[in-house]
């Protein structure tokens, strides 16, 4: 083995697998090093991440405009002439801005490569962005195509998988790619629900429930579009210039997606309790965390207020998903005004602008903007007036109905999992949880903040042994090990996976529980990766939860 010093862009420390630092980079040394962009001969290594380049230029406070390239970038730069360039998680390594121009990793990307002597593409899923061949073409045989970097972004678009998989095919034949494949040949279950069961009853109850709302919420919001094209017409204002903005219906499957995951809290649970009581190590898989939720709740969702009166930390909330249509219905009040601006080269362009009016603040903001842009006084106030006793009517039906899907199911899953005797924790980006309060019978859910542990810790714990169970959403799908391999702590392997969780010094079966399925196949790919690795004693075995209206379960 030759040991071989980094130069760390991030600046973090190395740790093997069981949490031992094996170099610590010297901040004031490495600043000198960019500075000076020179690097000490004992250095053999540089070491990035993909952040740490995609903001590559120094802002300048007061203009906000693009400055000098940043001191690391260009030492990154320098020395990436002749040099073997290795790109990990490569499908994260491009990619394109709104207005179809290279973002700022792209940007860099591409002179890297260009500048290296060799480049080697490492991802699971390397294929999974269209916009990311381009980059793969500086270095492969795509290049043959001839296309331009749009065209063949927009190839790859409009192909799909089975591009991805003849592309894929090809690059094999000529020798410029590797596959390497673990094989997720594990045991697959399907828990499926008997909609004539308690449990399935119960489930059809709360979507009926659920859809009734959400009803009231879109009928509201087709009220709300017609009182406003009537004051659009009525007062002579182009359609162009002012528009309604208060869509609901573009929400419909981020809320189906909520409230499949809702429904489903009791079984995943069960489900995990099960595997654990069996001496399986469960991680779930989600694909939303619906902490998005908690932002957008108020406690009144009044109209014509001064503030949107948010649920604090520390503060009690009902934890019923009946707040998150009273949002959607408060959602409807928005417009949005399409400003034209003449640049000094005489140049236009168009600047949109979206006002919340169920605010006095955005009401103001919103008549000024009309009248400026249209000539009309008290839009807004006349609109909000219009249709005010109709929305408290509907928002009153809301708040009093009660629909029984929690408001955050991942702190219901996880109450469970710990009522029963047994550990979990969580790798997601979630800030804010729910806390279950119990107090003289009477149960009370405070909002609170979530200490984030360091992914690495959380994984190292639950493979020694210290965790006994796993919630992952997509943050937790991309290149960590879960799967059963010994380490310092966990040294002894079975011929037969162990079928109890004691001792804890042995090597424990993996499961997957997949509760909410991504729509893209390669991440999906991704998070059954994680018990599906190079060295595992045991192969990992998953179960899919579906609910008892199958309103997930695949199309046969």
């Amino acid at each position: 083995k030759v040991k071989v010093k980094p130069l760390l862009l991030n600046g973090v420390k190395v740790k093997d697998i069981d949490g031992n630092i094996l170099y610590e980079p010297n901040k004031n040394q490495d600043e000198q090093i960019y500075k000076s962009q020179t690097i000490p001969s004992d250095y053999r290594l540089i070491a990035t991440t993909y952040s740490q380049i995609s903001s590559p230029y120094e802002t300048d406070k007061n203009t906000q405009k693009r400055g000098q390239m940043k001191d690391k970038v260009k030492t990154l730069w320098k020395y990436a002439k002749d040099a073997v360039l290795i790109l990990d998680e490569s499908h994260n390594a491009s990619g394109m801005k709104p207005d179809k121009t290279k973002s700022n990793t792209a940007e860099i990307m591409f002179s890297l490569v260009e500048l290296s002597a060799m480049t080697t593409f490492l991802s699971a899923t390397y294929a999974k962005r269209a916009d990311n061949m381009p980059l793969y073409a500086l270095s492969t045989a795509i290049r043959e195509a001839g296309l331009t970097e749009e065209n063949l972004i927009g190839a790859f678009l409009k192909g799909g998988n089975a591009l991805q998989e003849a592309t894929s095919a090809e690059l094999v034949r000529n020798g410029e790619l590797l596959r390497r494949e673990k094989a997720i040949s594990g045991e697959t279950t399907y828990e499926y629900i008997d909609e004539a069961s308690n449990t399935g009853l119960n489930q059809i109850e709360k979507l009926n429930r659920i859809s009734s709302l959400f009803k009231k919420v879109n009928d509201f919001q087709s009220e709300m579009n017609e009182a406003f094209y009537k004051a659009i017409k009525g007062n002579g204002i182009e359609k162009d210039i002012v528009k309604f903005a208060g869509r609901t219906k573009r929400f419909a499957f981020l809320l189906f997606n909520f409230f499949i995951l809702g429904l489903k809290v009791k079984q995943t649970a069960d489900q995990a309790i099960k595997n654990l009581k069996e001496g399986k190590k469960p991680i779930i898989a989600i694909g939303n965390t619906m902490e998005s939720a908690f932002k957008k709740m108020q406690k009144t969702f009044a109209l014509n207020s001064d503030d949107y009166d948010y649920y604090k930390t520390g503060e009690a909330i009902p934890n019923d998903f009946k707040l998150y249509c009273a949002y959607l219905l408060k959602y409807t009040f928005r417009v949005k005004i399409e400003t034209v601006i003449v640049n000094d080269d005489s140049s236009r362009e168009t600047k949109p602008e979206v006002f919340d009016i169920s605010t006095r603040a955005g009401v103001r903001a919103c008549d000024a903007a009309v009248e400026s842009a249209a000539g009309v006084g008290n839009f807004a106030t006349n609109l909000v007036e219009e249709m005010q006793d109709r929305y408290k009517a509907v928002l009153k039906e809301i708040m009093e109905s009660t629909t029984g899907l929690p408001l955050s199911p991942i702190d219901m899953i996880v109450n469970r999992i710990e009522k029963a005797g047994f550990s979990i924790e969580e790798i997601t980006g979630r800030k804010r949880k729910l806390s279950i309060v119990e107090e003289n019978q009477h149960v009370k859910y405070i909002i609170s903040d979530r200490a984030v542990r360091k992914t690495e810790d959380v994984v190292r714990d639950f493979n020694q042994n210290k965790i006994d169970a796993l919630i992952i959403n997509q943050a937790g799908a991309a290149g960590l090990s879960m799967h059963a391999i010994d380490n310092d702590v966990v040294r002894k392997v079975h011929k037969i996976p162990p079928i109890s969780l004691e001792p804890r010094d042995e090597v424990k079966l993996r499961c997957m529980i997949v509760t909410q399925m991504e729509l893209d196949i390669n991440k999906e790919v991704q998070k059954l990766g994680r018990i599906n690795r190079t060295g595992q004693h045991y192969i990992g075995v998953k179960t899919d939860i579906y609910d008892g209206k199958e309103t997930t379960k695949p199309f046969s």
